[in-house]
């Protein structure tokens, strides 16, 4: 199967994902390297935009959407969660 990874920052302002492709965006065929709901992540960008700020915190959520037989695409939310237990943002 072929995975391919989008993330998005969970905004709490809006209360939903915000965000389109970023950097850190992938393609595999190892489901080992997806994080999974509860892991800490951090998102990095190559740009310096306002579109492309950097992000890190936990995995809040993943959809899986299966277009065509053999490939998925997988959109993960990260939520800084800093009130939750001191998770501190990298590069906020």
């Amino acid at each position: 199967m072929k995975y391919a990874v989008t993330f998005q920052k969970f905004d709490r302002n809006q209360n939903r994902p915000t965000g389109g492709p970023s950097d850190a965006d992938f393609t595999t065929d190892d489901a080992g390297m997806i994080p999974v709901v509860g892991d800490y992540v951090q998102v990095s960008s190559t740009r310096n935009t306002i579109e492309a700020k950097p992000f890190a915190g936990r995995v809040k959520s993943r959809l899986f959407i299966y277009r065509v037989a053999g490939a998925c695409s997988i959109n993960i939310v990260i939520d800084d969660n800093v009130d939750s237990d001191g998770w501190a943002l990298v590069n906020n």
